[in-house]
């Protein structure tokens, strides 16, 4: 390590309190954002999942979803400090301050006192680092998590240590609970140990089996408890096909033919896979299913292939954050002002750490390789996959260490008068961040896209003339959104305009006559209509193009109920809910209609199946008409009891329900 310089302690105590202050204020600004405390997509999910864990519940039967460190950290603090979403985004503040003073450290051993100090500074004013760890994602517990394998690794590459090794190995271990492909790392770590630092190899062994310790139990509870053979999670397979199709730009997050909500998206590449193979699967089989997918795609198109994944090398490099799907820039601008004074972009920094690795070349790579090798190997994992903001955020702490190290480098190289090398420098960053910018900013659509969420967050609290007037301002930008059309539209039913509605959403479908959701949509206003033959065909055209989505079958019987085809819908109706056991909508409609046809037995059994939906939230109204014809139905039967069970459990369900209550007492 360096020697420390005068008053390092307190330049780097000044820098750690920026840091955390800069944090701080940024999640304060932050409460504006509708989103804050009501957080969608992957945020939403790990609250769901933090609040399963601190109430002692599975969040799903079966083996772990996705990697749980990052909701066992939240089902901890909801434990301790109750429900409020601000508490965990103050303690990653904390969390975040402690990842800043890794980076000193990390820059420190790796290379002198002035790298470690000009590194945290960067560390603790990059924005986007701000920004992440003010959100509910898990990448906040994975940057320190990998600097503090990355710093006990290098230690331990230059001095063979039981308690380094293990630490180091530890560290992997616990960020591959938040990231699984951060293990493709270490096998390059082993390599270097054994043929760079020469080491024995019981000390390489030792670094392995702290890197398995804590996966070891997630892998036995999948097998045990899940039934299911998965190392972490079985996420891998789908992400790959994401990243990884015919349809794919590199940064989209939905595979086609699925739904862009996590569960939507969850459920629907599970039915496309088990509709592809023709019997159900299990979550590894599902997995395992998508990564033949994508090879089966490449092999048979390997020019396409080639060309997304080097516009996805592209997109790594380049100097704009996209989101994915959160837009950082938009929503930092827009609810955070502190993040005008915090200007430094990617670009400059790619630049920085681009000089940062000239000097390596003037005194030898391999001293450090534990900084630029995981940047190296991490990357690919990040173009192997998807390309976006928060994917590549675990190598800008890395990044920033060979920035500030290009900054030393070109400073003594100006005291020291050498002035081609300092040529060669200036020149290499010039390169490089020319390259950074060899995609235009996409400000307009990042601007559209940000808008689109802040309409929907609106149409979620019924704010519903905000929402359009949000969703017309994000379509002035981009009007060929078919996602923000279908969102007007539907907005539109909400409020009874219903022709907008209709050009909005034939608009969507024209511009996308594959988006099932957009397809959906207009079935459910030309029903309103009673368009009926126009719904039946395009409730028929959706099944055709996504066979696996209950959606449109319900679709599909609904119009058979209105054009009085008793029959017909039942057989839809049931279809719907073999596709999606939790289906609520098509239980009860085939419950519903089985009673008109005087089919009592099977309308007990469908609304029985409908009252255990518990998934998706289930409007009250709807859920009370179930339980009392089910109630009423099994009471005419003579199956009494039966009835009383489920009269209390619907009076636990519906506390507010004053006819609930009165149906209980009359039992």
């Amino acid at each position: 390590m360096s020697p420390t310089l005068p008053r390092e302690g307190s330049i780097l105590a000044f820098l750690l309190l920026l840091a955390l202050t800069v944090r701080v204020v940024f999640v304060l600004q932050m409460r504006a954002s509708p989103y804050f405390d009501h957080p969608a997509l992957d945020q939403g999910f790990y609250v769901e999942a933090g609040r399963a864990v601190a109430t002692g519940q599975e969040i799903r039967p079966g083996p772990i979803v996705r990697p749980p460190l990052y909701g066992w950290w939240l089902g901890l603090i909801f434990r301790i400090f109750g429900e409020s979403l601000l508490v965990p985004r103050l303690l990653q503040c904390l969390v975040g301050t402690i990842a800043v003073w890794l980076v000193h450290r990390l820059a420190k051993v790796a290379f002198c006192a002035w790298t470690g100090l000009l590194a945290a500074l960067l560390a603790a004013t990059y924005w986007v680092l701000v920004y992440y760890d003010g959100e509910l994602l898990r990448e906040s517990l994975l940057n320190p998590l990998n600097l503090c394998g990355a710093l006990w690794t290098l230690e331990f590459s230059r001095k063979s240590s039981w308690v380094k090794g293990t630490a180091a190995g530890l560290a992997w271990g616990l960020a591959a609970l938040l990231r699984p492909q951060v293990l493709a790392v270490v096998p390059f770590f082993l390599l270097y140990f054994r043929f760079y630092s020469r080491m024995n190899l019981r000390y390489i062994l030792g670094y392995a089996a702290a890197v398995a310790a804590p996966i070891l139990p997630i892998t036995t509870y999948n097998w045990v408890v899940g039934g299911d053979r998965l190392l972490i999670s079985a996420e891998g397979g789908q992400a790959l096909w994401i990243g990884n199709n015919p349809q794919s730009d590199g940064t989209g997050q939905v595979a086609p033919g699925t739904r862009g909500d996590f569960w939507g998206g969850y459920e629907d590449t599970r039915a496309l896979a088990e509709l592809e193979e023709g019997h159900p699967l299990r979550p590894s089989e599902v997995s395992s299913h998508y990564v033949w997918k994508t090879w089966t795609w490449i092999s048979q198109q390997p020019m396409a292939a080639t060309r997304l994944l080097l516009q996805k090398l592209r997109l790594l490099w380049t100097d704009w954050e996209f989101g994915s799907p959160e837009e950082p820039y938009f929503f930092a601008s827009r609810f955070a002002p502190i993040t005008s004074w915090l200007p430094l972009g990617f670009g400059i920094i790619a630049s920085l750490a681009a000089m940062g690795l000239l000097s390596l070349a003037k005194r030898g790579f391999w001293e450090s390789f534990p900084i630029w090798g995981f940047v190296l190997f991490y990357g690919l994992t990040i173009v192997t996959f998807i390309v976006g903001s928060r994917y590549r955020l675990p190598i800008i702490p890395f990044l920033l260490i060979l920035a500030a190290e290009g900054l030393v480098w070109v400073t003594r190289a100006t005291i020291a008068a050498k002035y081609s090398q300092l040529l060669s420098g200036i020149a290499l960053m010039i390169l490089v961040f020319a390259g950074t910018r060899t995609i235009p900013a996409p400000r307009d659509h990042s601007v559209a896209h940000g808008l689109t969420w802040l309409g929907i967050a609106e149409d979620r609290v019924e704010h519903r003339d905000n929402a359009v007037a949000l969703f017309t301002q994000s379509l002035a930008l981009s009007p060929s959104s078919c996602d923000t059309l279908v969102y007007l539209g539907v907005t539109l039913v909400a409020l009874n305009r219903l022709d907008d509605a209709r050009r909005n959403l034939e608009r969507a479908v024209q511009l996308c006559p594959d988006d099932v959701q957009a397809l959906d949509a207009l079935t459910d206003l030309l029903l309103k209509i009673d368009r009926i033959k126009e719904a039946r065909a395009l409730s028929e055209r959706s099944i055709k193009v996504a066979p696996h989505l209950a959606r449109s079958r319900y679709n599909l019987g609904r119009t058979f109920v209105v054009s009085g085809q008793a029959y017909q819908a039942v057989a839809a109706f049931q279809a719907a809910v073999a596709i999606d056991p939790e289906y609520f909508n098509a239980a009860y409609a085939l419950g519903m209609i089985d009673l008109d046809l005087g089919h009592k037995e099977d309308a007990i059994h469908a609304l029985s199946q409908a009252v255990a939906r518990r998934r998706d939230a289930v409007q009250p109204g709807f859920l009370f008409s179930a339980y009392s014809a089910l109630i009423d139905n099994l009471v005419q039967i003579g199956r009494r009891e039966e009835a009383l069970k489920y009269a209390r459990e619907m009076v636990t369900r519906l506390p507010a329900n004053v006819e609930a209550r009165h149906i209980l007492e009359r039992l």
